[in-house]
């Protein structure tokens, strides 16, 4: 059976909850987890999410891991406040603009798995300079990754040059030829932030 609708009474008491699993449901929405201050863990994927707001995850400070793949999700959640977040997957979703990432994904973050989506732009990818830590993102396959074959464009040294802390593109390691021909190609300019 799949849960259709959540409502905020339906999760109270969870205060002691650290993993929550809502996935292969026909969710639309999602009630503030507020009362869930423990929470690391929460699997949204596989339902009809169309939006993840400011005051869903607001009291979720300790979320270390999210998994909002396969959705319905046309842009990034806003988690400014899951200080601690790790780990994001976004797969499978309508996203078609990073832009708001500097202002609405966190810091911490070390892995961004954004494969499936609607990114057309190469330029879409400079909002993702503001994410020091991130060490992993996978992006195949979105409309920009065949704009950039097409051109004759190699992502990853692009993807090196604006993270610097990034380890590896579409789970294959950043080569040092890469992170070489990175710096010969962007001496002359500095990661946008």
């Amino acid at each position: 059976m799949a849960i259709g609708e959540l409502r905020v009474s339906q999760l109270g008491g969870l205060r002691g909850l650290r993993t929550l699993v809502l996935r292969h449901n026909v969710l639309r929405a999602l009630p503030p987890l507020e009362g869930s201050p423990l929470l690391e863990s929460l699997d949204l994927s596989h339902n009809e999410l169309a939006e993840l707001g400011p005051e869903v995850l607001r009291g979720c400070a300790r979320l270390r891991w999210l998994d909002c793949a396969h959705n319905c999700l046309a842009a990034l959640p806003v988690l400014t406040g899951c200080w601690q977040l790790q780990a994001l997957r976004l797969d499978h979703n309508a996203i078609s603009s990073l832009e708001s990432a500097p202002h609405h994904l966190p810091l911490s973050l070390a892995q961004l798995s954004l494969r499936a989506n609607a990114l057309r732009s190469l330029q879409q990818l400079r909002f993702l300079a503001s994410l020091s830590s991130l060490a992993a993102l996978e992006l195949a396959p979105n409309p920009l990754c065949a704009e950039a074959d097409e051109r004759n464009v190699s992502l990853r040294p692009f993807l090196a040059f604006l993270g610097p802390a990034l380890a590896a593109v579409d789970r294959r390691l950043l080569s040092e030829a890469e992170r070489a021909q990175a710096a010969r190609l962007f001496a002359d300019r500095r990661a946008p932030s």
